[in-house]
């Protein structure tokens, strides 16, 4: 959880507290990190360097039909610093983004599976790009190795492409990149 503190209205600290999981969720305290300029955070601190808190600034959409790696990425996104939201089918996606909309806090990037039964990820992907707007980069991360597919994704205007398997530090080191164009 994050906490600003300001002054003048220009964030002058940033105030983390640290929640276990136990037994639920506990207060255990704040730490004052260092002194930023508004919105600029250190490479240290968002990839979750102080002992092991993170810093959760930009929200990740992961689809993917399989639970066992919604799970693993979720968990690997979330060490690095990101927010992350998961979806295993189309429904799933709409209910997420229908509660983006409502809470005002949309994604910011989203990884897509390309091989999901009930809808493919090239159909979830146009149906994206009607209903979010503006609407985020998005990450490929698929087995298809077919360079058809890839020329496909990218005319349709995806970011990048990784082929499964891949590590959780190309994914991250491939997220931050996106992010920073």
């Amino acid at each position: 959880m994050v906490f600003r503190e300001k002054n003048n209205g220009e964030i002058i600290y940033v105030y983390m507290v640290k929640l276990t999981r136990n037994s639920g969720c506990y207060f255990y305290g704040t730490l004052k990190l260092e002194k930023i300029e508004p919105g600029v955070f250190s490479d240290e601190f968002n990839t979750g360097q102080f002992g092991g808190v993170t810093m959760m600034k930009y929200h990740i959409l992961v689809i993917d039909d399989n639970k066992k790696t919604l799970d693993v990425l979720k968990m690997a996104l979330e060490r690095a610093g990101f927010r992350v939201t998961t979806a295993e089918s189309w429904g799933d996606v709409e209910d997420k983004v229908k509660i983006g909309y409502r809470v005002k806090d949309l994604f910011d990037l989203i990884v897509l599976d390309l091989m999901i039964p009930e809808r493919s990820g090239f159909e979830i992907l146009k149906s994206l790009q009607v209903i979010l707007v503006p609407m985020p980069p998005v990450i490929v991360l698929s087995a298809i190795t077919d360079v058809k597919k890839k020329v496909k994704a990218r005319d349709l205007g995806v970011a990048k492409y990784l082929t499964k398997p891949t590590t959780p530090d190309r994914l991250v080191k491939t997220i931050r990149d996106v992010i920073i164009k």
